[in-house]
């Protein structure tokens, strides 16, 4: 995954806890990790792949366990990233909607 980084990457990204930013590709794919590396299991539920004034726009809701933090119930999660890119990734802006315990009634 680093290949898809500029080696000085930067993403912003606003979480559940509040703003934050990682920089270089080594941050930013070690995050990705943290966030979706422990699954044991995950779902597609929806994507888009889009365009907004010439930035990629790539968006995911995924249903996923357990959560990094451990909980084993199902979790859904979606985020909205906006790139700036040439052959690879140079910036994320990131919007994230944090781990939602599922209710299945």
């Amino acid at each position: 995954m680093p290949a898809c980084f500029e080696a000085d990457a930067t993403m912003r990204a606003m979480l559940p806890s509040g703003p934050t930013a990682f920089h270089g590709a080594a941050q930013i794919v070690e995050n990705l990790q943290i966030w979706f590396g422990g699954a044991h299991e995950f779902e597609v539920l929806d994507s888009a792949v889009g365009e907004v004034a010439g930035r990629p726009h790539v968006a995911w809701r995924l249903r996923m366990h357990p959560t990094p933090w451990g909980d084993d119930a199902w979790h859904v999660i979606e985020q909205q990233a906006y790139l700036q890119a040439g052959e690879r990734i140079a910036s994320i802006d990131l919007l994230c909607s944090g781990f939602q315990r599922e209710n299945r009634n």
